[in-house]
């Protein structure tokens, strides 16, 4: 049985929508499966901690920081190979498959159960580009820096590959070792390069393919970062209607059934000259006149 994890912080209300979203996208197609929820904030998800099959795991803001630590600076995303560490060191016998706030599934996950179920390989979102043909550039940056080296006891060859990592699969079986050379790469490489974005989609993307081999998830998964802006209004418009009409989660279930998931695009490019217009035309016309009520005595 595969074990599902969330790492959720902060206390930003529309990504907790976003969240729950996931999860029920997940729980409509698998009833049975575990749900796990790593949090500093499990006020948030009140309403479905009585589930079955969900697990709610309250971690202190302080240990979320020190998750964050690679020992030379702080690094966001490291919490998110901790939270999984952690859970892979309570359940060592069972696969994990770990989902970023901004996906969702629109098909079953069966095929992805299978694969990791296996062990032939590990599983993220999808592949995008190998490292020494570099599509952005900070990951001219990375490969210069890093290609054809050694960081971390791992060497980074021209025919390692980035792929999305807002899915990350990992079998039971060498699952610790693989995680924790993991962290360590990212650590390295979070500690040489100044623009460290993209170190732990990187450490994830060299290590799984060296220990498993990767196999992608898009065929059920979708990931929105592309899009956060619209999918996060039509994510937050639908439990505005389930608030007020004081639906359970299970008729909130329901209604995500209704949810028509090809009205919205999962990526679209903005044209960089519009932005820098609206950035400008921002700045020239700023609001005038601006009145708050005075604070309370």
């Amino acid at each position: 049985m595969v074990n599902i994890l969330y790492l959720m912080f902060g206390n930003n209300p529309q990504i907790y929508c976003q969240v729950i979203f996931s999860v029920a996208t997940i729980r409509m197609y698998h009833p049975e499966t575990a749900i796990h929820i790593i949090t500093d904030a499990p006020q948030y998800f009140k309403r479905i901690s009585d589930q079955p099959y969900f697990f709610i795991h309250h971690i202190p803001s302080e240990t979320l920081h020190e998750w964050m630590n690679t020992g030379q600076k702080k690094f966001i995303f490291r919490a998110k190979q901790k939270a999984m560490e952690w859970m892979i060191s309570r359940f060592p016998q069972q696969p994990l498959l770990y989902f970023d706030s901004d996906t969702f599934i629109y098909q079953s996950l069966t095929p992805v159960f299978e694969i990791l179920e296996k062990g032939n390989n590990a599983v993220m979102h999808e592949f995008e580009n190998l490292l020494s043909k570099p599509a952005t550039k900070s990951q001219r940056i990375i490969w210069k820096t890093t290609g054809e080296k050694t960081v971390a006891s791992v060497y980074i060859s021209k025919n390692h590959a980035m792929w999305n990592a807002g899915v990350i699969g990992i079998p039971a079986h060498q699952n610790i070792e693989a995680l924790r050379l993991a962290i360590n790469l990212s650590d390295d490489l979070a500690n040489m390069l100044q623009r460290n974005m993209l170190v732990e989609q990187m450490a994830f993307s060299v290590v799984l393919s060296d220990v498993y081999g990767l196999a992608e998830s898009k065929n059920c998964v979708a990931h929105c970062w592309g899009n956060k802006g619209e999918w996060g209004e039509a994510i937050q418009k639908l439990y505005l209607m389930s608030h007020f009409e004081n639906l359970s989660f299970e008729k909130e279930l329901e209604l995500i059934k209704t949810f028509d998931f090809s009205s919205i695009p999962i990526r679209k490019k903005q044209n960089n000259t519009r932005v820098r217009l609206i950035n400008k035309i921002n700045n020239w016309f700023r609001d005038k006149h601006i009145e708050y009520l005075p604070q309370k005595l």
